[in-house]
C-alpha cells in the first residue's frame, strides 16, 4: 500500500459517484456488506473497487464462491479490465480434491463448510492483502444451516481484516438468510436495488444503510452498468452550490417581449413556460437560448417531445439559427428518448452541463414530457425543485416548458409546478376577427418588475413579434374574449404560422 493511502485513511472505490457520497472513501481496515439481487452489479463493483487498490499499488484479492476464475475474466473482458495483478483465490489441493467439480475458482457446496471457511482465513492470513472481495457471504451461507457457526466464521474473518488494516467488501444476494444481527458485525451496508418500469430499460438505484463513524449521502441514486463498470448519478445539492454575486439581465432581442419582463430574465432564476400546444413555448425558450449564443455564452436544450431534426427546421423557418450555435459549440441540443434516462442520469447530464461545459442556459422542453416518460416516479417535482435550487445558486437561467390540455378556457395540466418557479409566462390562444391569435403575459416574477399587461404574440417567418397590451380586450385568457376595439390595434396576421 503506497503511503500516500495509507495517510488519507480512506480507500476510494474507483466508482464513479460513490466516493462523493461516502465522503472520500471508505474507512480502511473494516468490513462492508454489499447487497443486492442478482443482476444488479455487486461483482462488478466489488472488481472496480479492487481494481483501484491495485492502481494505487496496494494488494487485492477476490475469493469467488460463484464463478469460476474463466467467467471472472469474461466479465473483467467485457468492461476492458485486466486481472493479472489480482489474487484470484483457488483453494487448496487437499480441500480441491474432495470436491466434485473441477477447475472453478471455488467449488459447489458440497464441501464442508468449516473446510471452505477455514481455507479462506489461512488465505487470507498468507497473502495478506490490502483489500478484498469475498463474493458471496449467501453462497457460504448455504454451506451451513447454523447461523451460529457462520457468525463465528464471519467474527473470526473480521477480526483478522481488522489486525491486518483489509478493506473489505462482502457481497450478499439474499438477506433473508442472514440473521439481523449480521449487519451489527459489519461496518457498513451498501444496497444495490434494480426497479423494471412497464415501459423502457430497467432502473438501477444505490442506497447507503449503514456507515458506522462517517458521514455518508443518504437517499436513493440512480446508477447505470456501463462498458468499463459501474457509474453513480449523484443528485447536485444545493446547499455545496457556489453562490453567483449578482443577478444578470438576459433579454431576448425583442424590446416588447423584453418590456413585458422587465428587461428579461435574470440568471439564476428558474422560468416556467406554460400554455396549449402550439402556442409558442418552445420557440419562446429558443429566443432565450439564440440571445445567450449572441454574447457569447453556451446553453443546453433537453429535447423530451420532439426530434432534433424538428426543432432545428423549426428553429431555421423564425429565422432562429440554432444549427450555427450547435456548430460553433455554443448549443448543446440533447433528444431524451423515452424510457432510456432515470431521474438520477438526467440531473447528472444537466449538472456536468454547467460545471464542464459552463452552460448558462438550460431549456428543458418540456418538464411535461420528462414525468411522462417516468410515471412510476413519485417525487420527480421534488427532484427538480432541488436540480433548480443547484441551478440558481450558481447563476445558471432554466426555463421549462410546461404544456397545459386544450386550445382555449380553462386549460388544465396533471401537476403543478407554479412554486418552483421564479418566473411564469403564459401563452394562449384566442379567438379575434375569424382568427385563431396568441397572446402572451407573465404573470408571476419573484425577482424585478413585470407588466401586468397581456399582449398579443405573433409567430411568423421573419420571426417573433410582440404587439401592444390589448387594452381593448377582455376576457383574453379564457380563449374567447370580448373586443371592443379597432381593427388596426391588432398585428397583421398574413404571414403567421
Amino acid at each position: 500500500m503506497t503511503d500516500a493511502n495509507h495517510k488519507s485513511g480512506l480507500a476510494m472505490t474507483g466508482v464513479p459517484g460513490l466516493d462523493s457520497l461516502i465522503n472520500g472513501g471508505l474507512p480502511r481496515g473494516r468490513a462492508y456488506l454489499l447487497e443486492g439481487p442478482p443482476g444488479v452489479g455487486k461483482t462488478t463493483l466489488g472488481l472496480q473497487f479492487l481494481l483501484e487498490g491495485v492502481r494505487t499499488g496496494e494488494r487485492a484479492m477476490m475469493v469467488s464462491l460463484i464463478e469460476t476464475r474463466d467467467e471472472l475474466y469474461g466479465v473483467a473482458k467485457s468492461h476492458g479490465w485486466n486481472l493479472d495483478n489480482l489474487y484470484l483465490m483457488e483453494l487448496p489441493h487437499n480441500v480441491r480434491e474432495s470436491a466434485l467439480s473441477v477447475q472453478t475458482v471455488f467449488p459447489p457446496g458440497d464441501i464442508e463448510f468449516g473446510e471452505i471457511a477455514n481455507a479462506v482465513v489461512e488465505a487470507i492470513e498468507q497473502y495478506r492483502p490490502d483489500r478484498l472481495l469475498l463474493d458471496s457471504v449467501t453462497q457460504l451461507s448455504m454451506l451451513t444451516d447454523s447461523w451460529q457457526q457462520l457468525r463465528r466464521s464471519i467474527l473470526k474473518l473480521r477480526d483478522i481484516i481488522h489486525a491486518l488494516g483489509c478493506t473489505s467488501l462482502l457481497t450478499s444476494s439474499d438477506t433473508r438468510r442472514l440473521s439481523p444481527e449480521f449487519y451489527t458485525i459489519v461496518h457498513g451496508s451498501i444496497s444495490l436495488e434494480m426497479k423494471t418500469p412497464a415501459y423502457g430499460q430497467v432502473r438501477r438505484e444505490l442506497i447507503i444503510k449503514k456507515m458506522r463513524g462517517h458521514k455518508y449521502n443518504s437517499g436513493y441514486q440512480n446508477y447505470r452498468i456501463n462498458t468499463g463498470g459501474i457509474e453513480i448519478f449523484t443528485w447536485p445539492k444545493a446547499g455545496v452550490a457556489l453562490k453567483h454575486s449578482k443577478w444578470q439581465v438576459l433579454p431576448s432581442g425583442i424590446q416588447a417581449l423584453d418590456d413585458l419582463l422587465g428587461g428579461g430574465l435574470e440568471t439564476g432564476t428558474a422560468c416556467l413556460v406554460t400554455g396549449s400546444t402550439g402556442a409558442g413555448k418552445s420557440t419562446l425558450g429558443s429566443l432565450y437560448v439564440q440571445a445567450a449564443a449572441k454574447q457569447g455564452q453556451h446553453s443546453v436544450i433537453f429535447l423530451f417531445d420532439e426530434r432534433k431534426e424538428t426543432f432545428l427546421r423549426r428553429c431555421a423557418s423564425l429565422n432562429i439559427d440554432m444549427a450555427s450555435y450547435i456548430e460553433k459549440g455554443l448549443v448543446d441540443l440533447r433528444q431524451i428518448s423515452a424510457g432510456d434516462l432515470s431521474p438520477g442520469e438526467f440531473a447528472h447530464d444537466v449538472r456536468e452541463s454547467v460545471e464542464e461545459k459552463k452552460a448558462k442556459v438550460v431549456l428543458i422542453d418540456s418538464i411535461t414530457g420528462y414525468l411522462n416518460v417516468m410515471p412510476e416516479e413519485k417525487l420527480l417535482l421534488t427532484q427538480i425543485h432541488e436540480l433548480l435550487s443547484y441551478l440558481g445558486g450558481i447563476g445558471v437561467l432554466t426555463i421549462m416548458v410546461v404544456t397545459k390540455f386544450g386550445s382555449s378556457g380553462n386549460l388544465e395540466t396533471d401537476f403543478d409546478a407554479s412554486y418552483i418557479a421564479d418566473t411564469i409566462i403564459v401563452l394562449r390562444h384566442f379567438e379575434a376577427m375569424g382568427k385563431i391569435r396568441r397572446c402572451i403575459a407573465v404573470i408571476k416574477k419573484r425577482h424585478g418588475f413585470h407588466e401586468h399587461t397581456i399582449r398579443e404574440f405573433k409567430i411568423a417567418s421573419n420571426g417573433c413579434e410582440v404587439g401592444q397590451p390589448l387594452a381593448d380586450f377582455n376576457g383574453v385568457l379564457t380563449g374567447n374574449p370580448t373586443y371592443v376595439g379597432k381593427p388596426e390595434f391588432l398585428l397583421d396576421h398574413e404571414q403567421e404560422r
